[in-house]
């Protein structure tokens, strides 16, 4: 239970929310960097103020590595066919207005990582002010829709995405995004439980009612899809086949690194190639059979979403996050990687 009163703690959350959104959305520009080394957890990883050049075209670079290698946009890892857009980020768009927030930026996806965080500093800036003037029914409507967006879309999501690009980001970047989790967790948590007392404390049938609409939301599965649902015995599922599925998060219940696909590579001993991870992938699976590599490069793959799974596992039990239906999926898809090794070593 936090100590500090009410207003102070949702203004440290809008310049918390408010830094970490702007360093995933810009980069390592020197005004968010003077602000980062004022937070200790940061300070730890970042270069000092006199870096060279030479350093922050690293951490730049990093940057990059970080947002690009797996993608920070809700919408691709929450949808099912994979790709930004769609009823995911109509939801947020949809979210934004209703809390009266506005991107200032518009050369980023509207459900980008760095955006949501904005949101909810918007959300807490207003809230602080709403606690200032003593206007208590602003305070409950805000707190409100902080909850609801903690819940969905970010708990579905932002784990996932913290694991994965974590694995490309370098320590500066892997920081920002545990971080950033780390504050969406603590929040939720928060919230979570003053909306449980808030219910607790209400008798009449109105107030009832009302509690409900703001009581903890059930914790949802990464999206709509039913797991893999690949039928081996189909004629017309190939290696291309488990290769899409594999790509697509909300299906398999996995966030594949570049980094990631570039290990599993180079243990199977097969080239990775160049382009989307979907594509590299089919033509690794496709040279591994050609090869006669297709069992090593399967198991790498294996052993890679157990690695996954495990961290993933870590994060939903340490933080409380609703990690188990991404596990489900990610354990189907296991099951089916196991089917095809299987196959793999009785053809020979």
């Amino acid at each position: 239970m936090s100590l500090l009163e009410p207003e102070v703690l949702a203004r440290a959350r809008h310049r918390l929310y408010g830094l970490l959104g702007r360093l995933l959305v810009e980069g390592p520009r020197p005004e968010a960097l003077a602000l980062a080394r004022a937070v200790p957890t940061l300070a730890a990883v970042l270069p000092p103020p006199d870096a060279g050049p030479d350093v922050l075209d690293d951490l730049a670079a990093a940057h990059y590595a970080a947002t690009t290698e797996v993608s920070p946009v809700a919408s691709a890892v929450l949808g099912e066919d994979g790709l930004i857009g769609g009823p995911v980020a109509d939801a947020i768009r949809a979210a934004y207005l209703a809390g009266g927030f506005h991107p200032s930026r518009t050369d980023v996806a509207i459900d980008h990582v760095g955006l949501q965080l904005a949101y909810l500093a918007h959300l807490c800036d207003a809230e602080a002010q709403a606690h200032a003037d003593g206007a208590l029914d602003a305070v409950e409507r805000l707190t409100a829709l902080q909850q609801g967006f903690l819940d969905d879309p970010l708990a579905r999501w932002l784990p996932a995405w913290v694991v994965a690009s974590g694995d490309a980001g370098g320590p500066v970047w892997r920081t920002v995004a545990e971080l950033s989790l780390e504050l969406v967790a603590s929040h939720r948590s928060a919230s979570r439980r003053s909306a449980s007392r808030r219910s607790a404390s209400r008798r009449s049938a109105s107030r009832r009612s009302a509690s409900r609409r703001s009581a903890p939301a059930p914790d949802a599965a990464p999206a709509t899809t039913a797991g893999p649902g690949l039928d081996l015995d189909d004629p017309d599922v190939d290696l291309r086949s488990i290769a899409t599925l594999i790509v697509r998060p909300a299906r398999s219940g996995w966030l594949l690194s570049r980094t990631a696909l570039a290990r599993v590579c180079a243990a199977a001993g097969v080239t990775s190639g160049l382009g989307e991870r979907g594509r590299v992938l089919a033509g690794a699976l496709e040279s591994a059979a050609a090869l006669g590599q297709l069992q090593p490069l399967v198991e790498a793959l294996m052993q890679e979403l157990e690695a996954w799974q495990a961290q993933l596992e870590r994060l939903g039990t340490q933080l409380l996050l609703p990690t188990e239906p991404w596990l489900a999926r990610a354990r189907q898809t296991h099951a089916l990687l196991t089917t095809v090794r299987d196959a793999v070593i009785q053809v020979r």
